[in-house]
């Protein structure tokens, strides 16, 4: 009898599939989250400014005592977060088919990402406009005059921080699917189907 009678045989390493990568699960659940966020907080907003629009703006009680008429919103404000809401479910779509680690995410989140860009520009443009013309009313009371150059602080803020948040992530998107990970095999494989 050997001494190699009771030894199992081996064969090498075993040879384990490779783990799949964990970005696309990480942006499918990032771009699902914002889009949920956007769709409930622009839902909120669009029919803030639709009432807003209807009353014919709104009215503030101002530091002196009195009250100041604000002018509504522009129309193009509203359009312009409507179509946010509709393209927030694009992102949504988008998300999920990368979380599913399907081509399509790759493609859906670059066209996303391409229009957002542009609705962030035209969105700053429209809110400084409209930013100036609340200041102007702000002047009618003389404490607020007085804090003119506060105001402007707080305008030049917040297009700036809106700016950002606006293209924060249609940009890093753009650089991701457009640069880094270029290939539909850069997703991993799609996971398996259970099949009963």
């Amino acid at each position: 009898m050997s001494q190699f009678e009771n030894v199992p045989p081996t064969f090498g390493e075993p040879d384990f599939p490779e783990a799949p990568p964990t970005w696309p699960k990480v942006i499918g659940i990032i771009s699902i989250v914002l889009a949920s966020l956007s769709l409930v907080c622009g839902g909120c907003g669009i029919f803030q400014n639709i009432a807003a629009v209807a009353q014919g703006g709104s009215e503030i009680q101002t530091p002196s005592g009195g009250t100041t008429q604000l002018p509504p919103p522009p129309v193009l404000a509203i359009v312009i977060m409507v179509f946010g809401w509709f393209w927030a479910m694009l992102l949504l779509f988008a998300g999920i088919q990368t979380l599913r680690r399907l081509a399509s995410g790759r493609m859906l989140h670059l066209v996303y990402a391409a229009v957002s860009v542009i609705i962030a520009l035209v969105n700053t443009a429209v809110t400084w406009s409209y930013s100036q013309s609340v200041s102007q009313a702000l002047q009618s009371d003389p404490q607020m005059a007085q804090m003119q150059s506060f105001i402007t602080g707080m305008i030049w803020g917040s297009v700036c921080v809106g700016l950002v948040l606006g293209m924060g992530y249609p940009v890093f998107l753009l650089v991701w699917f457009g640069l880094i990970k270029k290939r539909p095999e850069d997703m991993g494989p799609p996971p398996q189907e259970l099949v009963a």
